[in-house]
């Protein structure tokens, strides 16, 4: 296996926003109040032929197939290959990439994929919900709804998954990984793809988050699901015809 992969080293700035955390505290910040954060960027090259390596295509009046979502764990970045059906985990202190299996030769059309329960949980908009461990062991499939289901909400131990096509259905997920309720109601405007962001403002190219305010780089395009974040980072990708860029970002 080739993977085609550049590191590069820049600089950024937050400014403390939300609720204040021990981050305000532990990271230096500059004369107007901004913190510092190292940021390290991934490029890898797309290979259809190849399912350790991302996929996308292209159609002609229609959105690719691309990776679609990500999720951060430790020292680890997670991201859906909607091409190859398959997760793919990069170890951003070792440099490598693993693929895990492809869970069919059919597309099933991944979605979205959060951290809950101490597990990877990846949604298919065909009516199923894969539960893997963090070495992508696939540990148990749930059927759910068809449809274009997200990760909406962490919530008292509890995962809501939503769904937008149907009038805001919600389904809550127990820490037993049962199906505990099904609602419909309305979304709020701070919560959300993952369930943790605070406040987005797109027009100017903002993320403000529990931990600070993040500036994003207004050349991409950033749709909640491309971007995840913790107490210690940020991280967030993005696609041009030819790569996948991955970037994280050390607060």
């Amino acid at each position: 296996m080739k993977n085609h992969f550049l590191i590069l080293i820049t600089l950024v700035y937050f400014s403390i926003g939300c609720n204040n955390t021990h981050s305000q505290k532990e990271n230096p910040t500059n004369q107007s109040g901004f913190i510092k954060a190292n940021c390290t960027k991934f490029k890898f090259l797309f290979n259809n032929e190849d399912f350790n390596s991302f996929g996308k295509k292209f159609f002609k009046n229609d959105l690719p197939i691309s990776p679609k979502s990500i999720a951060i764990y430790d020292e680890w970045i997670y991201i859906i290959d909607t091409y190859h059906n398959n997760i793919k985990r990069i170890d951003y202190n070792k440099n490598n990439l693993k693929s895990s299996k492809i869970l069919s030769k059919d597309n099933i059309w991944l979605n979205d994929i959060i951290v809950f329960n101490n597990k990877l949980y990846i949604i298919s908009e065909i009516d199923s919900l894969y539960i893997y461990d963090f070495d992508l062991n696939l540990i148990e499939r749930k059927w759910l709804n068809k449809g274009e289901g997200k990760f909406y909400k962490l919530y008292n131990d509890s995962l809501i998954i939503s769904y937008p096509a149907e009038k805001y259905k919600f389904i809550t997920i127990n820490s037993k990984d049962e199906i505990i309720n099904v609602s419909h109601g309305y979304r709020s405007k701070k919560d959300l793809s993952h369930g943790k962001f605070c406040i987005r403002d797109v027009e100017n190219s903002i993320i403000e988050t529990a931990y600070g305010k993040f500036v994003l780089n207004q050349e991409y395009k950033y749709e909640g699901a491309n971007l995840d974040f913790d107490e210690k980072k940020i991280s967030f990708f993005n696609t041009d015809s030819n790569y996948i860029y991955i970037n994280v970002c050390k607060y």
